[in-house]
């Protein structure tokens, strides 16, 4: 994300990709950078985390467009948290060692509103991304979501608000189920028995996401 674009609400999109084959098993866990951050732009924030009173938390999510937000039945607990811009960490973030990184990358997507024109270029795009992100032989994309923060914007462009709380997209049940939710069972179950990542990628359609 370019600093200088002006900062604004922004709606923005989100895809989740399978990568497969890369190659984890000699992976060595690397010592702790000594990454400095650009502290000036940090800021404070209170974060919603599940509660530790042990009740099974229960989602029920929302629809997309201005109807009613996605509602909880769990006890969330607000704690501050430093948030620094991890555009000026030195050593930048990288998906071994923080499990996420900062990519720019122009997409020739003309309407992210438009479903045919992200599955058809978006889709293709971020297959590239992740394969050079990941030197990974094989990407399925196979979902994307647009949220925002107004209301208006929600009921017009038929999106879904924000998470409001810090929470995991899968388990260790749920993460292989998507394999064979999206494929035939003999692939699904080849894949399985290979490493694979579940990979979010975010863009702001507007500029920088600057709130929830």
């Amino acid at each position: 994300m370019d600093p200088s674009i002006p900062k604004i609400l922004a709606p923005r999109l989100t895809s989740a990709n399978i990568a497969t084959s890369r190659s984890l098993t000699d992976h060595k866990p690397m010592a702790e950078p000594d990454r400095k951050s650009n502290h000036a732009e940090a800021v404070q924030a209170r974060l919603n985390f599940l509660g530790a009173d042990g009740a099974r938390p229960v989602l029920y999510a929302s629809v997309a467009g201005g109807g009613p937000a996605s509602r909880q039945e769990a006890a969330y607990e607000p704690h501050l948290v430093t948030i620094a811009d991890a555009r000026g960490a030195v050593p930048p973030p990288s998906l071994d060692d923080e499990g996420f990184c900062l990519i720019q990358r122009p997409s020739a997507v003309g309407d992210f509103f438009d479903p045919d024109e992200v599955v058809g270029t978006y889709h293709r795009e971020t297959e590239t991304l992740i394969k050079e992100a990941t030197g990974t032989s094989k990407v399925i994309v196979f979902d994307q979501t647009l949220r925002a923060d107004d209301q208006g914007i929600r009921a017009e462009r038929t999106v879904r608000e924000p998470a409001w709380f810090v929470h995991n997209d899968y388990t260790r049940r749920s993460a292989p189920q998507r394999l064979w939710d999206l494929l035939p069972a003999p692939e699904a179950e080849a894949l399985l028995a290979r490493p694979y990542l579940i990979i979010n990628t975010w863009r702001p359609l507007t500029g920088p996401v600057v709130s929830t």
